[in-house]
């Protein structure tokens, strides 16, 4: 699938893959082929939709993006069981002991937008999420646990207050830098250059075939994966070094030679962080 995606410079852009190519060939085509010189035309303007800095066509990284979804399902399979055993009385809580407020783990707080999932293994599954215990405040607490599924049990891992951005749809930051929102310019000069050319129906014919990235997968702190591995005896980085080299080979056999304009892999760029916030009512209005 083609998706859209703040890029580790912190500007908007579209990965695209080969169907999406075709279709904008397509358009091209349709708008141009009765016309006098249309070779030239259609040249030109394949160039200038093709070409420009916003669509990078990534077969990779949409690969990338659809086995991340996959993977989210599975994620969300387990949180789900999970819920169901604790609505049941059925998990014991380890490392609350000594920490302040409420703690503990509730169902509730597994619904809650703000969770995010990273599957260990098919018995471990790394839980992020945020709970708000200062009302509108940027400080949020922070929390991970680690359940597993066999043992019947969630492990408090991390339990700090982190600084969050108060509003918009989307904030980054390199490293401790401020919170920033993401760079739309080249989003919006790519849909007048299709425009001009092709027309504003043909714009919404490519949008229709772009999705948003899939943000539930979480990113832990090293600190938080050593923690995973003295309880699960799970070494996870090196497990998902492995499974990107093979990955990458599965990639290489069916597209080819990467042909990505940024920097090379499919992880994100070390140093950055991204998050979504819901604007509040002040904002929104």
């Amino acid at each position: 699938m083609s998706y859209r995606a703040v890029g580790p410079d912190g500007v908007w852009r579209v990965y695209g893959n080969n169907a999406l190519k075709q279709r904008v060939n397509d358009l091209i085509q349709k708008r141009f082929s009765s016309e006098p010189n249309s070779a030239e035309k259609i040249a030109s303007t394949r160039g200038a939709i093709l070409n420009h800095h916003y669509l990078d066509i990534d077969n990779w990284s949409c690969a990338e993006q659809r086995d991340r979804q996959e993977r989210t399902k599975r994620c969300r399979k387990i949180l789900e069981g999970l819920k169901i055993r604790m609505e049941k009385g059925e998990i014991k809580q380890e490392g609350v002991q000594g920490t302040k407020g409420d703690t503990a783990l509730t169902p509730s707080k597994l619904s809650d937008r703000h969770i995010r999932l990273l599957d260990l293994s098919d018995n471990w599954l790394l839980i992020s999420l945020e709970r708000h215990p200062f009302g509108g405040s940027e400080t949020v607490r922070e929390q991970y646990w680690l359940y597993s599924r066999n043992d019947r049990s969630v492990h408090l891992l991390l339990d700090e207050d982190v600084m969050r951005p108060e509003t918009g749809p989307i904030k980054m930051r390199r490293g401790d830098g401020p919170w920033q929102d993401a760079d739309k310019s080249l989003e919006e000069n790519f849909s007048r250059v299709v425009e001009n050319l092709l027309g504003a129906e043909a714009m919404k014919r490519i949008e229709r075939m772009i999705g948003s990235a899939d943000d539930s997968l979480c990113f832990a702190h090293p600190k938080v994966l050593a923690k995973c591995k003295t309880i699960s005896g799970i070494d996870y980085t090196a497990d998902e070094e492995s499974r990107n080299r093979l990955k990458e080979k599965t990639y290489l056999k069916k597209y080819g030679p990467r042909t990505h304009k940024g920097p090379a892999g499919i992880a994100m760029a070390p140093g950055i962080r991204i998050v979504s916030q819901k604007e509040n009512e002040k904002n929104s209005e």
